[in-house]
């Protein structure tokens, strides 16, 4: 957003007062590193000095541009300051990037053959998010919602034609709609963060507070019916993902039925239980992160939880979270 702007500003200076400078400064899209241009020679027009004024007088420098250059010598800073870690501390790594949006684009969900993204992006200009698709391989965006809601967390389904998501707004939940484009349709009222089983045959969410202090995971199947409710004797039950083979749904609980926020925090671990109903296993998965020194990652959409977000078919578990002052993934 910053970029964005800092771009709004040199557009707005080089238009009048920079209009006959000599050094043009410009932050390309997609990049936080500035380019500088020579203007092209132009024979400049001759002329007098006001009455009253002097020729050899320091013109002022205006605001706007004191705002563009600062912003611009801030991100030239970062940059170096960037390049210069990365030179000492790792490889290069080719990176493609895959959409060009001036505003917020994320969340990111691939099909399981890895031809299709999925995403949440404001890019339509009209103040909220929707959910968007295109190929990876290249090729115009399609913009699967299009209302005033936001939508928000979407996902694939087994077979990459159906994408789930979580919509916000007065009809908040999760709805589903074909991956190429189509109606959307409510499955279940009021959920977070959607997850299809492998067979696509059930989707798994979340309902709750985003405070931490009540969460309960439910399961719906998508032929139709009511959602069953896993674990209900924990107090905060959420962030379901499936193993690979749909046996098992893998969460962030708590099974403390203490009412203080403070002690429904701190006794939070990652659990299993059986997708269709039996006690649940205490992984200790959180004296794992503790003992390696990992912590949440900064992100309001955690709230101060590690949570999981793949289950690969090695059982591996694939998660965001922080090491010192840098979150990566692990």
């Amino acid at each position: 957003v910053e970029a964005r702007r800092v771009r709004e500003n040199l557009e707005k200076y080089y238009a009048d007062e920079g209009r006959n400078d000599p050094v043009i400064v410009t932050l390309p899209k997609g990049a936080y590193v500035p380019a500088f241009a020579l203007r092209a020679k132009e024979t400049p027009p001759v002329t007098q000095p006001a009455p009253g004024t002097l020729s050899g007088r320091r013109r002022s420098v205006p605001l706007s541009f004191v705002i563009a250059a600062t912003s611009v010598s801030i991100l030239v800073m970062a940059a170096l300051a960037y390049w210069t870690w990365s030179r000492g501390s790792s490889p290069a790594i080719p990176l493609r990037r895959l959409t060009s949006d001036s505003g917020l684009t994320f969340e990111p969900a691939l099909s399981a053959d890895g031809t299709l993204l999925a995403y949440s992006s404001d890019r339509s200009g009209s103040g909220d998010f929707d959910i968007w698709v295109q190929r990876t391989s290249g090729g115009l965006p399609h913009r699967l919602t299009d209302d005033p809601r936001d939508e928000i967390e979407p996902t694939f389904s087994p077979d990459g034609t159906l994408v789930a998501y979580r919509a916000e707004g007065p009809a908040d939940g999760i709805y589903i709609v074909p991956s190429l484009g189509g109606t959307s349709t409510l499955l279940a009222r009021g959920g977070y963060r959607p997850r299809f089983s492998p067979d696509g045959k059930r989707v798994a969410f979340w309902m709750g507070e985003r405070t931490f202090r009540r969460g309960k995971i439910f399961v719906v199947p998508m032929a139709g019916g009511s959602p069953a409710q896993l674990v209900p004797q924990f107090l905060y039950a959420a962030y379901p993902i499936w193993s690979s083979d749909g046996r098992y749904i893998l969460f962030v609980g708590c099974q403390s039925q203490a009412e203080d926020r403070d002690r429904v925090m701190q006794d939070w671990d990652w659990w299993v239980a059986p997708a269709s109903g039996g006690p649940p296993i205490r992984t200790f998965a959180r004296k794992a992160f503790e003992k390696q020194g990992l912590s949440p990652p900064e992100s309001t959409l955690t709230y101060s939880r590690i949570v999981p977000y793949v289950w690969t078919s090695s059982d591996s578990i694939v998660f965001s979270a922080a090491l010192g002052d840098k979150t990566n993934i692990w």
